[in-house]
């Protein structure tokens, strides 16, 4: 007797609605894609139940007429494509031709549908994949599909499903991707009869997000600049650093108007932040990708939330490099005002009277002091002239990046000294109000920046140990040393005397102090060990610099003079990243001018 048999259809179509059906939130992907590539500019989609009890599309696209809404339940029945080399050139969100048979074999699924050429519309039931009634109707033009009771056939797969809510947030998660996804089209989302969102469709990505995530969030969004690179084009939107969460899920890649996930891309955008976010933090980012279609394969998955590119090293280079570049702007600190406008002026300075500031090199003193001698006084206010680059209104609720405002350069040229906060802060006034610069964290920057220029070159400057640097190392440590002895040589830092258990330094990177030297040799063993992936030198730098500058840089309780501040201030200017520390924490925090006017009631 053959052990091999042909299943049946029915059996066929549930194994099918097992890929393309995971869940609530695959059935309303799948069907809102539809109505998208169906031409609509108006989709409603209402549930109840976390979709487990009713799901309902509607839209005002080109609908069906009576001969086609009946094939389009058959498999592999599709209006997207007509040949093999179709699937090489694909514009389309659907065009497997699985969807409509999937959902409808483990759910009861009613769609009325009418083409605008049509008179009347046609209205089709079907329950667990059987066709019980077909019969004329009249409707608007469009497509209405509502599903109820999900997987009732399937108990098997009933039984894995999340609670209502979870469910519920996972279709309000792809809905949230799929309105970003389309800007031009107005989408309502409603869940237990409440409107969660509901995008007017202007065909602006900052509408769109100003309903997913809100009018605050969307404001304070940066634009990206715009970049082209071997049929590839990047553009959307990055959050500042303070806007960053506690994980991935507020990334939405759209390429060739496609949500997708992809975790070599949002890589891409979390390494474009570098330092600016803190480990473990991840940013808000709306990102569009255009390339071209013969180097994207989206038919690797049924439910084509997958796709395979070819050349990703180019577009992961590209990618980060425009996140890099576009939040090198002074919108990445705590506080600013940006809605102020501003007109640009450089200061010039007067000799400050140093006595002003000889209690902050003795030491911390009481309020009684403070008072009686008069040491908070300001030094004499600061000239002001018109600079020649004129007016800079910011007034954009979405801006630009920094190119289109005030750069690095005009900012600190605004900044001035004017005193210490106990333990670590340095006060300065500016055109933007009062700034407070940790001081530890602007040192750690400058110092993190001059050591990646000299770790970055091909040759290290070393200091040789008179006494050499034992370590005791444990096994794992120990094979990787081992491993990467090339790297620490070309670091500066040699490992000599390798053998189980023990580690001899008798060379470290100039500027590296020997007190430091053994924890950060330490660190980086650790940081290999952990990594979990393949390192490489350029990991090694950034790494070293980032806690060389972190040991090496000013301690809290330092004190400090007010020239020193402004050499500070001087050297944070030139630096390439200046608002954070390489561990992602701010330099600097801005408390604006209307904050000011509001905590002294002048508003």
């Amino acid at each position: 007797m053959p052990r091999i048999r042909v299943l049946d259809e029915a059996t066929a179509n549930q194994i099918a609605a097992g890929e393309v059906v995971e869940r609530p939130s695959s059935v309303v992907k799948e069907l809102v894609e539809n109505s998208l590539d169906a031409g609509s500019t108006r989709i409603i989609v209402e549930i109840k139940g976390g979709g487990m009890q009713l799901i309902r599309v509607i839209d005002n696209g080109s609908g069906m007429d009576e001969s086609d809404s009946a094939i389009a339940f058959q498999r592999h029945a599709t209006s997207k494509i007509k040949s093999l080399a179709d699937i090489e050139n694909i514009c389309s969100l659907g065009f497997r031709g699985e969807a409509l048979p999937s959902i409808a074999s483990v759910s009861k699924i009613e769609m009325v549908t009418r083409s605008p050429e049509s008179d009347s519309g046609t209205r089709l039931v079907m329950e667990g994949g059987r066709l019980l009634s077909q019969t004329p109707v009249g409707c608007p033009p469009g497509t209405s599909i509502t599903v109820t009771d999900l997987f009732f056939n399937t108990p098997a797969r009933l039984k894995y499903m999340k609670t209502k809510s979870t469910e519920a947030g996972q279709i309000s998660d792809i809905m949230s991707r799929l309105a970003l996804t389309r800007p031009d089209v107005s989408i309502k989302f409603v869940s237990e009869g409440r409107t969660s969102f509901h995008t007017p469709g202007t065909g602006n990505a900052v509408d769109a997000l100003s309903a997913v995530y809100g009018a605050e969030t969307a404001r304070n969004l940066i634009r990206l600049e715009e970049r082209e690179e071997d049929s590839m084009a990047v553009r959307g939107y990055v959050c500042p650093p303070s806007l960053s969460r506690s994980t991935r899920r507020n990334i939405t890649v759209i390429i060739n108007g496609r949500y997708v996930r992809n975790y070599l891309i949002s890589t891409a955008i979390i390494e474009g932040y570098g330092t600016l976010i803190p480990h473990g933090r991840f940013p808000i980012a709306l990102i569009y990708i255009e390339i071209s279609p013969e180097i994207l394969d989206v038919n690797v998955h049924p439910s084509k939330m997958v796709v395979r590119v070819s050349g990703e090293s180019g577009l992961f280079n590209l990618v980060r490099r425009t996140v890099t570049a576009t939040l090198r702007t002074e919108r990445v600190i705590p506080g600013l005002d940006e809605t102020k406008e501003i007109t640009a002026y450089h200061h010039e300075y007067r000799p400050l009277n140093t006595a002003h500031f000889k209690l902050f090199e003795r030491g911390p003193v009481t309020a009684r002091e403070t008072l009686t001698q008069g040491s908070l006084t300001a030094p004499d206010t600061p000239q002001s002239r018109p600079h020649t680059a004129g007016t800079d209104t910011l007034t954009n609720s979405v801006r630009d990046c920094g190119q289109s405002g005030p750069g690095a350069e005009y900012f600190f040229d605004s900044a001035y000294p004017i005193g210490f906060l106990p333990p670590t802060y340095i006060l300065a006034g500016s055109a933007r109000g009062l700034l407070i610069i940790d001081h530890h964290a602007a040192h750690e920057r400058i110092l993190y920046e001059k050591f990646l220029k000299t770790l970055a070159g091909e040759s290290v400057d070393v200091q040789i140990l008179l006494v050499p640097l034992a370590l005791s190392v444990s096994p794992h440590e120990y094979r990787a040393a081992e491993e990467f002895t090339e790297y620490f040589s070309s670091l500066g830092i040699s490992l000599e005397g390798l053998e189980p258990g023990s580690i001899i330094i008798r060379e470290i990177p100039s500027g590296l102090s020997r007190q430091s030297a053994e924890e950060i040799i330490r660190g980086l063993l650790e940081y290999i060990i952990e990594s979990g992936r393949k390192i490489q030198r350029e990991d090694m730098v950034k790494k070293l610099a980032a806690s060389a500058a972190c040991r090496e840089a000013v301690k809290s309780g330092t004190r400090s003079t007010i020239e020193e501040a402004r050499a500070l201030i001087e050297q944070l200017k030139k630096a390439e990243a200046p608002y954070t520390c390489p561990h992602g924490r701010p330099t600097i925090i801005a408390i604006g001018e209307q904050e000011l006017k509001s905590r002294f009631k002048r508003t």
